[in-house]
């Protein structure tokens, strides 16, 4: 376990022990695919009861909710996730720059925002969605400013986060079986030995946990992402096709 493993089963042991002791609701900070993976497959000995959430239905980077026992708990309770998302656009569109993911982020950082403070950010035609952690979300609205060349505002996003709409591309492709690295071939338009590539340099995950085999059997409603590559929701199997192959749907997030 390297240090930056050990650092984060400490602070999430903690969380989790403060939820215990003062009978409230604890919340990590915006946690990575890698962060998440690891979570997920230690999860016994950090707590019992947890949530995750980050800002909109199928967020990559999340936070958990660690709850208390002494909580009522459900699967459909809802927590008050200390989460903002602040919506950033040009200030006059017919003068502005198109700017790409790494622009916003890159913005943010330059302003000494820490990445861990920082959720998913979602770039429109029109600007971008930034999710952030509650207590930055004033430093944001009134630091960021410009974005490279391009002068910007910023206002809180006041609709129904949990409904937020993500652009997806429904395709249909055929497949020989439900093993990874054929899904992952499929769904990157490459070949098997470089999915297996991809799978063995821990660059895929499926629900958020990272998986290393090629022979891991996929599901319908799986949502895989390759880190560099994108992320897929594998939605059902439509028929067999004449030559025997699976008839996979699957949305593309785009």
């Amino acid at each position: 376990m390297n240090e930056d493993i050990r650092f984060l089963l400490k602070r999430l042991q903690d969380l989790s022990r403060r939820a215990q002791e003062y009978y409230e609701t604890t919340y990590s900070d915006f946690l990575n695919l890698n962060e998440l993976s690891f979570f997920l497959q230690n999860k016994n000995e950090i707590c019992d009861h947890y949530k995750l959430f980050g800002g909109y239905e199928k967020a990559e980077r999340q936070m958990i909710a660690f709850i208390p026992d002494a909580l009522s708990f459900d699967e459909n309770d809802s927590f008050d996730y200390p989460i903002i998302c602040i919506k950033v656009e040009p200030k006059n569109k017919k003068f502005a720059e198109s700017l790409s993911h790494r622009d916003f982020l890159g913005a943010l950082m330059h302003l000494g925002i820490t990445r861990n403070q920082i959720g998913d950010i979602l770039v429109s035609e029109d600007g971008a969605y930034v999710f952030c952690q509650k207590h930055i979300c004033d430093f944001i609205m009134g630091e960021l400013k410009k974005i490279r060349h391009t002068n910007v505002k910023c206002s809180i996003y006041n609709q129904e986060i949990s409904q937020f709409a993500i652009k997806t591309k429904t395709i249909s492709k055929t497949v020989t079986s439900m093993r990874l690295d054929c899904i992952i071939a499929a769904l990157l338009g490459t070949s098997r030995t470089m999915a297996d590539h991809y799978i063995k340099s821990e660059l895929t995950f499926v629900n958020s946990v990272c998986v290393e085999k090629s022979t891991y059997k996929c599901n319908e409603g799986d949502v895989i992402s390759v880190r560099g590559y994108g992320k897929y929701s594998l939605i059902h199997i439509n028929g067999i096709s004449k030559k025997g192959k699976l008839k996979l749907v699957y949305e593309k997030y785009i």
